[in-house]
């Protein structure tokens, strides 16, 4: 056969003895940990996540490197569609953006972001999930799920955030929302007055008043709902519970909380709870569907304490969890 093909007999037989080089090795370990580590994180980290974890696994690579075999694997990270604002040229009197993107933080307790999404299930239709991110661990330490969007929700979940911190009451905290009818109850503020939190609105159409809450719901979308189906309310609640109005300002009036909004249509005023709300959807709620309300709340709880207030880590804050990086602000308080 040798004669045949040309080959010579040597070159035919060192074939059997070939072993592989150092460098082949290396590259084989290395797509194995990369695979290891994007299945073990549901497919949603992209690249500088997963070369975080590798060096933290004691991989030295390059994140170029780190890009390139995810090309060559086929592995991508889960992406949406940006959001682009509409203008609104009619301003939302008495109802200030204290917040004014500003973001930082020194401590946790001291700037407070919500919004209300929305989940479909099968059964139930569509259903609605308020939640408060802290800005400091962009921690998700409130959130309320219901079929139905009352100022019932908004107020439970900021009772829930509340009750859940235990905040300083002498030390100034900020809520900031957009400008929806929940959000700008009177009882809303009354609550926010009882619990010293200063409110503070989104500019109307501007999501990025409001970022990191948005960012948040874009996660639990596509991390946990869009991965799903739920058949009824109940089974919606419950995996969201897995994953991490009138009565809301008297909530915040109780628990002496300062209520921020944003301008209304001006979501950017609260880019951080829309962030979340955006990775939400994309990372959960996207890649589902729920037959019911129970089946989509079942998902929510699941992405938000299993997966995002637990594992996700973020990258705004070194790459911690935001359960890490609440209990190190903690034990240096």
């Amino acid at each position: 056969m040798c004669t045949v093909l040309g080959v010579a007999r040597s070159t035919y037989y060192k074939s059997f003895d070939k072993t592989k080089s150092a460098r082949e090795g290396e590259n084989e370990g290395l797509n194995s940990a990369i695979k290891r580590i994007y299945k073990e994180n549901k497919g949603i980290y992209g690249a500088p996540r997963i070369h975080h974890i590798l060096g933290t696994q004691g991989f030295n690579v390059s994140l170029k490197r780190v890009q390139r075999k995810m090309t060559e694997l086929g592995l991508c990270a889960i992406t949406v569609k940006k959001y682009k604002p509409h203008s609104s040229k009619k301003p939302a009197e008495g109802l200030e953006n204290v917040l004014k993107r500003d973001f930082t933080t020194t401590s946790i307790n001291e700037k407070w972001v919500g919004d209300i999404t929305y989940i479909h299930t099968i059964k139930n239709g569509w259903c609605y999930l308020a939640s408060v991110l802290d800005l400091h661990s962009k921690k998700i330490i409130g959130y309320a799920f219901n079929k139905r969007m009352t100022n019932d929700l908004v107020t439970k979940a900021l009772k829930n955030a509340y009750y859940n911190q235990s905040p300083d009451k002498d030390k100034q905290l900020i809520f900031h929302s957009d400008l929806g009818s929940q959000y700008t109850s009177n009882d809303l503020k009354a609550l926010c007055k009882d619990f010293n939190i200063i409110q503070s609105f989104s500019k109307k159409g501007c999501p990025y008043d409001n970022a990191c809450i948005e960012s948040f719901h874009s996660s639990i979308k596509k991390e946990e709902i869009y991965r799903n189906t739920y058949r009824t309310f109940q089974e919606a609640n419950r995996a969201i519970f897995q994953y991490t109005s009138n009565d809301l300002k008297a909530l915040c009036k109780d628990f002496n909380i300062i209520q921020s909004f944003s301008k209304k249509g001006c979501p950017y005023d609260n880019a951080c709870i829309e962030s979340f709300h955006s990775s939400i959807k994309k990372e959960e709620i996207y890649r589902n569907t729920y037959r019911t309300f129970q089946e989509a709340n079942r998902a929510i709880f699941k992405y938000i304490e299993g997966w995002y207030n637990r594992k996700r880590l973020h990258s705004s804050i070194n790459y911690m969890t935001p359960d890490q990086c609440e209990l190190l602000a903690r034990s240096v308080a």
